[in-house]
């Protein structure tokens, strides 16, 4: 009889143990398809979408539905990481006008090359290079060139609210993605801004066949620059490693 009293004690012991690792197993950091689900609970940490300390709008991120990735996406999970050469998971984002963007909508299809950059509205040098990102869009979108363009702060150093957004959206007159994500907290849990050195503003080229990011820098901005023409199969595209 006591036998069985301790057998059934140690059952017990197990089933609580295995429901704990379960439920750690399940945390956002994991694979892409969660974190975006994550982010209907959590947004980006804590205030909401309109600029407090959240950033990201969780609410809005958690109840709208991806975009599509293109069947001939070549994202393997067996390569995922956040720096220059590996893949770069899906994750969720918000646009300018409080929409959802995944990472991977632009994965595969006409899409060469994706150039991201992290910026704040306080950054001199990234005011200035968002103009000449533009005209690079403009010259090479359809080539299959797509920018993706992250505002991690207002010119104040403060989270970027939505109506910041709006104005910093009319004023770059620019017609690639831009992002709102309060101290990159989103992006940096999938992209290792590290990777990019400490001065803004970042960037970081990806091969938009399978997510693999291709490399990843601050100014100069030449051997970025030469990467994205590299993918995209234009000229200025040769000899990228040479670039200091």
């Amino acid at each position: 009889m006591k036998s069985l009293k301790l057998i059934g004690l140690f059952a017990a012991v197990a089933l609580t143990l295995t429901g704990c690792g379960g439920a750690s197993s399940g945390s956002a950091e994991g694979s892409g398809g969660a974190a975006g689900e994550a982010m209907g609970a959590g947004g980006a940490g804590g205030a909401g979408a309109e600029g407090g300390a959240g950033g990201s709008g969780g609410a809005m991120m958690g109840g709208t539905g991806g975009n599509q990735v293109a069947a001939d996406c070549a994202f393997d999970e067996a390569e995922v990481g956040k720096g220059p050469g590996k893949q770069i998971q899906d994750f969720p984002l918000e646009v300018w006008d409080g929409s959802r963007f995944d990472f991977h909508s632009n994965c595969g299809g006409g899409t060469k090359a994706i150039w991201v950059f992290l910026s704040t509205g306080w950054c001199g040098a990234c005011e200035s290079y968002a103009r000449t990102a533009q005209e690079f869009y403009a010259q090479f979108r359809d080539q299959g060139l797509e920018i993706v363009w992250i505002v991690g702060e207002d010119p104040n150093r403060m989270p970027p609210s939505r109506a910041y957004m709006e104005q910093y959206k009319e004023a770059k007159m620019a017609d690639f993605t831009i992002i709102r994500d309060n101290n990159f907290y989103q992006t940096k849990r999938f992209i290792d801004p590290n990777a990019a050195g400490n001065i803004l503003p970042r960037q970081y080229v990806l091969d938009a066949s399978n997510m693999l990011m291709v490399y990843a820098g601050g100014r100069p901005f030449e051997r970025g620059e030469c990467e994205m023409k590299r993918l995209l199969g234009v000229e200025g595209g040769e000899n990228c490693e040479a670039i200091e």
